[in-house]
């Protein structure tokens, strides 16, 4: 049964904080993967100006992190310094990113 069902809307007498439902709702597999992303991408732009405006993070998916390149110079330049990228992306959240893919 989906979280939502549990809190039946039509009985009002008893009042529930809007964040008991988002506690609950963050539980679920299917938010807390949306919520991670949205976490994982809101980070991006601490990797650098010129290095995030000509990439960016298309899904976060088994510890891999796919990341969308403008061309296959940038890359190829992110790629060569992943490790440092991963290191900074893990550093600053508690999702731990294992691994980090580039693409075109």
């Amino acid at each position: 049964m989906p979280v939502l069902w549990k809190y039946d809307l039509r009985n009002m007498a008893e009042l529930i904080h809007i964040s008991a439902i988002l506690d609950d709702l963050s539980k679920t597999p299917q938010i807390k993967k949306v919520w991670d992303f949205k976490r994982i991408a809101d980070s991006w732009k601490t990797i650098g100006s010129p290095m995030s405006s000509c990439s960016s993070p298309k899904r976060f998916e088994n510890g891999i992190l796919y990341i969308k390149c403008k061309d296959g110079i940038w890359a190829q330049e992110l790629s060569m310094i992943k490790e440092k990228i991963l290191a900074k992306l893990n550093g600053l959240q508690e999702i731990k990113i294992k691994e980090i893919r580039f693409y075109i």
